[in-house]
């Protein structure tokens, strides 16, 4: 296996552990790595090592294990006992992992974000079509209002015509009647 493919396997690697780690699925972890252009050979290499449990070399060198031993940090706490830390990941693939657990987590939050969006712009969208109901219902209100008025401005000019006619006739009649007076 070249250097670069190491190092990319070190990373997809360290990127599934750091997945896994903060409670992502396999799943999960999978799709995005194809959408990040890994291919799915590398993927499931990456898985297969995360699943192997290491091995027990009886025959591993002494001076190999008190190197493993050494390159742990101590730490020492308040109480004053030290305490084992392992070591760290490599910068480059921490800063990695960091990096795409960062970008994970912006896109959940962009995700929420837009799932918002679309609640709340369905929610308006239906406001408009109820407002729209509304308008039309009013609209045919004022449409047979409207009718009535000239319905009933009709019938007024009918009752004032004829209440002028009534008018003309009890004046025609008192006129009569003050006529018939005067030759009686």
């Amino acid at each position: 296996m070249s250097k670069e493919k190491e190092g990319e396997m070190g990373v997809l690697i360290s990127y599934f552990k750091s997945g896994v780690k903060n409670g992502y699925s396999v799943e999960e972890l999978k799709s995005n790595a194809v959408k990040k252009g890994y291919t799915k050979t590398s993927i499931k290499t990456a898985i297969s090592v995360l699943n192997k449990k290491p091995k027990k070399n009886k025959a591993v060198s002494k001076k190999r294990i008190s190197k493993v031993k050494s390159s742990k940090k101590v730490k020492k706490v308040k109480s004053g006992k030290k305490v084992k830390t392992k070591p760290s990941a490599s910068p480059r693939f921490s800063a990695f992992a960091e990096a795409i657990h960062d970008l994970d987590i912006e896109l959940r939050a962009l995700a929420k974000q837009k799932e918002a969006m679309h609640k709340s712009l369905s929610e308006t969208g239906s406001e408009i079509d109820s407002d729209r109901t509304k308008g039309k219902e009013l609209q045919e209100r004022i449409a047979r209002l409207a009718e009535q008025e000239a319905h009933l401005n009709e019938k007024k000019k009918k009752l004032q015509s004829s209440l002028d006619s009534v008018s003309d006739k009890m004046n025609k009649i008192s006129k009569i009647k003050s006529e018939m007076s005067d030759l009686s």
